[in-house]
């Protein structure tokens, strides 16, 4: 990250908040959901509400997974204020015990986070992007799935299931070439939905709203199927791995 901070050791670094947003956004996705969040909390601190929880990580150009938390808010008698921000490294939350049997349960873990946020209500998935929706209303839901998509990526990471040779050794070399399926047909689906959104989602005008709608429904669609299809062989092979273990 190349930001354009002063080296005067008499003074902190400092950066606007516009220069960090345009450092930080990337062209395939110019929305950055964890300064999202924040601006969300500045915006619900400076009229006394009480922050949103569930803060938004980010993976840092170090590998590490941060989050970043509105710690303090304070108001000057000439209008100004100012607030304060930590990024916290998240702890290692990767499950402790026999590498492989604990990457099955990760596994599991994730693919049943992706079916309990999208698919096991799948109408209502269905309805949150139907044309009954307000513009606004749909606006926050598109939002919503990027914040989603990206916390859950972000889970996968701090999991270590980000590497798909962990994986392929979880499930055994009988299982390699669809497990490396499981990662490039998700990325692929990822990518082509991508490619039919908005660079932001502010300011959507109807015109383009059913483009997309079927882009965001064709993405959610085929990784419904993928993540069935993942979840059975999650179960069956940590049940395997279970009972080898027992025997």
């Amino acid at each position: 990250m190349n930001l354009p901070l002063s080296l005067d050791q008499a003074q902190a670094p400092q950066v606007s908040w516009g220069q960090l947003r345009q450092t930080l956004a990337r062209p395939e996705h110019p929305t950055i959901p964890w300064i999202d969040k924040l601006e969300t909390n500045i915006s619900r601190a400076a009229v006394l509400k009480t922050p949103e929880p569930d803060d938004v990580t980010f993976r840092a150009t170090d590998g590490r997974i941060y989050r970043a938390i509105l710690t303090r808010h304070k108001l000057y008698k000439n209008g100004k204020r100012r607030f304060c921000v930590l990024l916290v490294e998240s702890f290692d939350r990767r499950f402790v015990g026999d590498q492989q049997t604990s990457m099955l349960l990760t596994a599991l873990t994730l693919a049943s986070r992706w079916r309990f946020t999208f698919f096991e209500r799948w109408h209502e998935t269905l309805r949150k992007f139907s044309e009954d929706r307000t513009d606004k209303e749909f606006q926050d839901e598109c939002r919503q799935l990027e914040y989603n998509m990206e916390w859950m990526e972000n889970e996968g990471i701090e999991l270590g299931a980000d590497d798909p040779d962990v994986l392929v050794s979880a499930f055994g070399f009988e299982h390699k070439a669809r497990v490396e399926r499981f990662y490039t047909d998700f990325r692929a689906a990822k990518k082509l939905m991508k490619s039919q959104l908005p660079p932001t989602f502010e300011d959507l005008k109807p015109e383009a709203r059913p483009q997309v709608q079927k882009a965001i429904i064709d993405f959610l669609t085929a990784i419904k199927e993928q993540n069935a299809e993942f979840l059975k062989l999650c179960v069956d092979k940590y049940a395997e791995r279970i009972h080898c273990k027992r025997s």
